[in-house]
């Protein structure tokens, strides 16, 4: 988790464009990684291969939602792919 959280930080530090992440379990009680993603200038696409709210009842709740552009779940390995596509469009509408 620290060496994730110190990513992000790399991240800001070199203005990404954008950011698809996958928190996993750290979706759902990671504060140190909330606050990370939350300094970034950009937008953080949050995705999940599988779809949480179709899991147990405290897989629904993510602490990134509120802070992230949009979320993607449940569509396996294509999530990445939306997710990528989301982060581009999100980053050129940001520029504009």
């Amino acid at each position: 988790e620290g060496q994730m959280v110190e990513r992000i930080h790399a991240a800001h530090a070199e203005r990404v464009d954008g950011v698809v992440i996958n928190a996993g379990a750290w979706t759902h009680y990671s504060i140190g990684l909330r606050d990370a993603l939350h300094i970034l200038d950009c937008p953080v696409i949050e995705v999940h291969m599988s779809n949480i709210h179709a899991r147990e009842a405290w897989r629904h709740h993510s602490v990134i939602a509120d802070i992230a552009k949009g979320q993607i779940a449940g569509f396996g390995t294509d999530s990445y792919l939306l997710g990528l596509r989301a982060a581009i469009n999100a980053a050129k509408a940001q520029r504009a």
